[in-house]
């Protein structure tokens, strides 16, 4: 089981911007003698009702002229989304990013001027690098797992769940407590077995029955008696057989006839 921490990515932004702009100082003077703001190359008119949209910043922007102070600043009407990465992201939108990360643009506060980039979804890596995030699950080696998201504060811990596990077989996955038979005797079947400990799980498939073939192909317990069985080449009709269990787990069969 893995787990990854990520911490909360937050950008606050400035609600106020000069008349500056690192431009020419002639250029500003200009502007500013005509009473209006200078913005990227142009000569802003004052008033709120003059807004203009500023697909840099994310923001609706108008100039301030102070009546009194005969002060003049830019300032921004609403912020519609988040700067980051040379992209404006909209209000409540969610993107991923390299690494197995979701992020999203929060707007917040009374009038929209504080701005978070967060991270919204922490994903999980799967053996192959793929990436999967929460309510996702995949399969490995017959293991299923989903990636579960759990928060402290401002960060996200990612952990990869167990939701289900199996005994691979034949190419297949078989449920815990399933019973199949041995492909190299029919005589012979098997049980997945799975077992839990702290330090996580051991899969076996264990011998369930074990049986004894007679001359006809037919599988016989150990307590039948009187059956056939080919000896050598020879039909014998009063054949029986008994099952051996060894310390070590291991088993064996030993046939025997009568008569």
């Amino acid at each position: 089981m893995t787990s990854q921490t990520f911490q909360f990515l937050c950008l606050s932004l400035i609600v106020t911007w000069t008349n500056g702009q690192g431009a020419d100082p002639s250029a500003i003077k200009e502007c500013t003698e005509q009473g209006k703001c200078y913005w990227k190359g142009e000569c802003k008119s004052p008033g709120r009702g003059r807004i203009w949209q500023d697909v840099e910043e994310c923001a609706d922007m108008w100039c301030h002229a102070y009546q009194f102070t005969k002060y003049i600043a830019i300032r921004v009407d609403r912020f519609y989304g988040c700067r980051y990465k040379d992209q404006c992201r909209k209000k409540d939108e969610e993107w991923e990013e390299e690494g197995c990360v979701k992020r999203k643009c929060q707007i917040g506060g009374p009038r929209g001027y504080t701005r978070t980039i967060s991270v919204s979804e922490l994903g999980c890596t799967d053996s192959k690098g793929v990436c999967h995030f929460p309510g996702s699950a995949w399969e490995e080696n017959c293991v299923r797992y989903q990636c579960v998201n759990t928060r402290n504060g401002t960060s996200i811990k990612a952990t990869q769940n167990i939701i289900w596990k199996g005994c691979p077989y034949n190419g297949t996955c078989l449920e815990e407590g399933s019973v199949v038979t041995d492909p190299d005797n029919k005589c012979i079947t098997k049980r997945c077995v799975i077992d839990q400990s702290d330090r996580g799980f051991h899969r076996v498939l264990e011998l369930d029955t074990i049986k004894c073939e007679d001359a006809n192909g037919i599988c016989r317990n150990e307590t039948d008696t009187g059956w056939p069985l080919y000896v050598q080449g020879t039909l014998h009709n009063n054949c029986h057989c008994k099952v051996i269990r060894k310390d070590d787990g291991s088993v064996s069969i030993r046939k025997g006839c009568s008569g």
